[in-house]
């Protein structure tokens, strides 16, 4: 619950800097008969004055919960953070992955078709999540749990992603940075919760720092970003924006910013 109210202020405070800098999101959001009263719309409703004192006292335990001196940490060697894998010789490495259990592809599919996306909310479980399958290579997600919670997680980001109105390209972005999160996380055998936290923290800044500087969404592949360590020494920005094949609509700078800013709300609520 704590997760949802600061995200409606950070939403708000996001809001009140686009209109402060004269540029609003036009975006619509599709209303649905479907979709029942979501817990954002009950906040709305909240008197003023107790969403205000709200953000005030989620403020102020931000500022609590994190210390004011940071450690200094080494400088990375690989970008944007040191690697959260253990450093072991790939020998052992590979004996290792033989006898792991599978959890989930090795790689994710990245060829995203928009027209293939489902609508969750107008769509029967069983139905997106075999389409949801087919678009990220999920092939053995009837006998793998993991692979089953993987899909029903990503259902449930794009059902909140299609609820807060995301055009087709965002839900493709929102699906590219789950599934690199997700191999993220799978591949953190040196991680603590801090280092987890502050590389997500890393890697939502760096793609804030395209958007700024080319008024798009990236996917993680765009900014250099990836698990695997030896696809991530030296990456820095593309000199030029990506292009896809699979464009749908362009959104405004001012749309990419708050389609960003939910995308970071959804990933981290996890």
């Amino acid at each position: 619950m704590t997760s949802h109210k600061i995200e409606v202020c950070h939403s708000a405070d996001l809001k009140k800097l686009l209109v402060e800098a004269g540029v609003v999101c036009a975006r619509t959001v599709p209303q649905s008969e479907d979709i029942s009263l979501s817990s954002e719309e009950s906040v709305k409703d909240e008197p003023v004055q107790e969403i205000e004192a709200e953000h005030e006292q989620i403020v102020l335990e931000e500022e609590r919960t994190y210390p004011t001196e940071e450690v200094a940490e080494e400088q990375p060697g690989i970008f944007p953070t040191p690697s959260l894998r253990k450093m072991l010789p790939e020998k052992i490495r590979m004996i290792e992955k033989h006898n792991r259990i599978h959890v989930l592809p090795d790689v994710f599919k990245t060829d995203i078709d928009p027209m293939k996306i489902p609508r969750i909310c107008s769509t029967h479980p069983q139905k997106y999540i075999n389409e949801l399958a087919e678009i990220t290579g999920c092939k053995n997600y009837m006998n793998s749990l993991a692979e089953f919670w993987f899909l029903d997680t990503l259902a449930n980001l794009l059902r909140r992603a299609q609820e807060d109105g995301f055009e087709k390209t965002s839900q493709i972005v929102l699906i590219q940075w789950f599934c690199e999160w997700m191999k993220e996380i799978q591949h953190f055998d040196a991680a603590t919760r801090q280092r987890m936290l502050k590389r997500f923290k890393d890697i939502m800044l760096l793609a804030a720092g395209y958007l700024a500087q080319y008024d798009e969404l990236p996917a993680p592949a765009d900014v250099g970003v990836s698990y695997k360590p030896e696809e991530t020494s030296g990456a820095s920005l593309p000199p030029t924006a990506s292009t896809s094949k699979h464009v749908v609509t362009f959104e405004d700078f001012q749309c990419c910013l708050t389609d960003l800013t939910k995308i970071t709300h959804y990933i981290f609520d996890l």
